[in-house]
């Protein structure tokens, strides 16, 4: 099956709540009339409230702590460092010290994830 004919009939779960998190957000924009707002955020809010729920089922009950995990996720990916380079060299990760901010930024997301135990026992691997 071609991704694009997917539907989100075909999963009415997501479907119901991507509408319902859609119409907090209009409304959210709707009672900050006159003030000065910030777009990008809130969109950024938005996009991690549809993934949240469709990750986990529902919306994370410490989103605060989710978003903040998240951004420090793409922070921290979205670098290359020289430790890429020499991956054998375990000296370098240490003195990067990136392995050890992913490996805190993935613990904190943790309690979001309902297979934590299995992601825990891949990043041991």
């Amino acid at each position: 099956m071609h991704l694009g004919a997917l539907k989100f009939e075909a999963c009415p779960i997501i479907s119901i709540s991507k509408g319902r998190i859609g119409i907090d957000f209009i409304e959210n924009i709707s009672l900050k009339v006159g003030s000065l707002i910030d777009l990008s955020e809130m969109i950024f809010t938005l996009t991690y409230d549809i993934t949240s729920r469709a990750a986990f089922g529902n919306r994370c009950k410490d989103k605060k702590a989710f978003i903040a995990a998240a951004k420090e996720s793409v922070k921290l990916g979205g670098g290359f460092g020289v430790h890429d380079l020499f991956p054998s060299l375990k000296l370098i990760h240490v003195l990067m010290e990136s392995s050890l901010n992913i490996m805190r930024c993935i613990r904190k997301s943790m309690p979001f994830s309902k297979a934590s135990s299995e992601i825990t026992e891949l990043i041991e691997l």
